[in-house]
């Protein structure tokens, strides 16, 4: 009697357990996993060519991420051949992506600046505002050589020498402007000159 009552009592449960559906994959996590795959790759494209501050580099990973979440909650099996497949393309898509950036326009425009900003300590040399060309003439060749004060050197100024104005430095501690001047030393990328002739008398 007591056998009975149990397999009684039991009996809605198997019939429950029997009859509870398999479940079965969604097919609609697979379209998401390759649109959202086809979003990553939209947004990596955008990277190359429009500059926006990361903000499509992130979506991409976004992307990428869900993509893999996804393909997982369709079959697990399936979402782990998507993660490896990413980590493989991944390092040949950064690489092809920045040699395609440093063609493009805006890489172009942003390596040019660099280059532009990091000539501009050169372009404001005191040697560079004279007009001369240091690597023209080797300064230790015009050892000797004869010229004009071109500006007051106290002791620092300006020479002409053979129609070149170059910055010098005075022996002494004041060289006139129309002074002859030769000059004796060259050191530092500066001419170091003595003047030739006299000073003129001051002004009263």
């Amino acid at each position: 009697m007591l056998l009975l009552l149990m397999t009684l009592a039991n009996q809605p449960l198997v019939s429950q357990v029997a009859t509870v559906p398999a479940v079965e994959a969604n097919p609609a996590y697979v379209v998401a996993a390759f649109g959202l795959m086809g979003a990553s790759i939209l947004f990596f494209t955008l990277e190359l060519f429009v500059p926006s501050g990361g903000i499509f580099a992130v979506l991409c990973g976004t992307c990428t991420i869900a993509s893999v979440v996804s393909m997982f909650l369709f079959n697990p099996i399936l979402g782990l051949l998507l993660l490896i497949g990413y980590v493989i393309v991944a390092p040949f898509a950064i690489y092809w992506g920045f040699k395609v950036w440093e063609h493009s326009s805006v890489g172009r425009k942003l390596i040019l600046s660099a280059e532009l900003d990091s000539s501009i300590p050169n372009e404001a040399s005191p040697r560079a505002q004279s007009g001369s060309d240091p690597e023209e003439v080797p300064l230790s060749t015009l050892i000797g050589s004869e010229g004009v004060a071109d500006s007051q050197l106290r002791p620092v100024g300006f020479v002409k020498i053979d129609g070149r104005r170059m910055d010098a430095i005075a022996e002494g501690d004041l060289i006139h402007p129309g002074q002859r001047i030769r000059v004796v030393e060259a050191y530092d990328n500066q001419l170091k000159v003595r003047p030739i002739d006299p000073a003129p008398p001051s002004e009263d």
